[in-house]
């Protein structure tokens, strides 16, 4: 089987569970040497083990992607022991509180969602281009969830946090999306400079 990505490097946020442990395992059976950064060490270490167990290679690093020290601090770490960053999945979400009516949702629960899921997506993606485009490329993937354009009334904060960093609704959606500027802001200048930017669609769910 081709590994399509054999020696390169590949950085994955939220990767201690779920989809980030899933596309860690699949960076890994590509060829790719895999950065898991999560905020929680257990997880991310185990998603690590489990990756190196399967032949791959591995490294965990901690980090919260709301808070800009700790993403700069990522990048750094992962250049420094692999002296480049080729590929990124920009994944880490989180749900926060659930079951809030809109005016009475809590002032800190509203930071804590919107500095993961769409501050968390800008600082990674403002630390990892400059180095991608230093080194002639590179390709940054950042998730989101379908459900942020799904009548979900007891989630609204989170549907509004991570419909925000992605592309449109495809046509065969049943709702539109309304987010999308910040990837498609972003993805123009820097495509130009041999850097690639994309959303996945989202068509199907996943256990995380």
């Amino acid at each position: 089987m081709a590994r399509t990505l054999e020696g390169k490097v590949a950085l994955v946020t939220g990767g201690g569970t779920g989809i980030g442990r899933a596309a860690s395992l699949a960076f890994a059976r590509e060829g790719a040497t895999v950065i898991v950064s999560d905020v929680n060490a257990d997880t991310g270490e185990e998603t690590a083990e489990r990756v190196r167990a399967a032949g791959g290679g591995a490294v965990f690093i901690k980090a919260d992607v709301s808070r800009a020290s700790e993403v700069e601090a990522l990048i750094d770490e992962a250049l420094r022991t692999y002296r480049r960053l080729d590929c990124a999945f920009n994944n880490a979400g989180i749900a926060g509180p659930i079951g809030s009516l809109t005016h009475e949702y809590p002032d800190d629960g509203w930071d804590h969602v919107i500095g993961v899921n769409l501050k968390g997506v800008w600082l990674c993606i403002r630390c990892e281009i400059p180095h991608m485009l230093a080194q002639g490329g590179g390709a940054i993937v950042n998730n989101a969830s379908g459900g942020s354009s799904a009548r979900q009334a007891l989630r609204r904060m989170w549907r509004a946090s991570t419909g925000s960093p992605v592309s449109p609704a495809p046509p065969h959606w049943n709702t539109p999306r309304k987010g999308s500027a910040l990837t498609r802001s972003i993805r123009a200048p820097s495509a130009r400079r041999s850097s690639t930017l994309s959303s996945p669609p989202c068509p199907t769910s996943y256990p995380s």
